[in-house]
């Protein structure tokens, strides 16, 4: 399993992007691969892997919704893009559930790589960059 998922599943404070809203959408994610994650360390991914699926699917839909709305109000240029990256979340969440629902049931490490990409291509790279634009930068950011 990647350090990204772990550190990930235990909310360390550099996955803040300092938007309240937007850290709670990202803590819904963070605790779906958490379950995930636990469940697998104890070989009971293919279990809950149906409701993790189903819940990713529900929320990608509200998360995209929220962060475009979101980047329309502060004019963000990047804003076509960033809604493409919440497209792509959106597509492996029903893609995903489809496959599991057809029975198949080995995507539990394709599912928690797929997770930790997101956090480091689209948390970690695409929300902190309009966030700062947006607020600035915070103590957290600063190396």
């Amino acid at each position: 399993m990647s350090t990204v998922l772990v550190q990930f599943a235990n909310l360390s404070p550099e996955y803040l992007v300092h938007n309240v809203e937007i850290d709670r959408q990202n803590q819904i994610l963070f605790n779906l691969a958490k379950r995930l994650q636990e469940a697998m360390l104890l070989g009971k991914g293919k279990e809950i892997l149906g409701t993790i699926l189903a819940q990713m699917k529900t929320h990608a839909s509200d998360y995209r919704t929220y962060e475009e709305s979101f980047m329309k109000t502060v004019h963000d240029p990047e804003l076509r893009a960033h809604v493409q990256q919440c497209e792509e979340l959106e597509r492996k969440a029903k893609l995903l559930l489809e496959r599991f629902e057809h029975g198949e049931t080995t995507m539990t490490i394709e599912l928690a790589s797929f997770l930790s990409s997101w956090i480091e291509q689209h948390i970690m790279r695409a929300d902190r960059r309009f966030t700062y634009e947006v607020n600035g930068p915070t103590p957290q950011w600063i190396c």
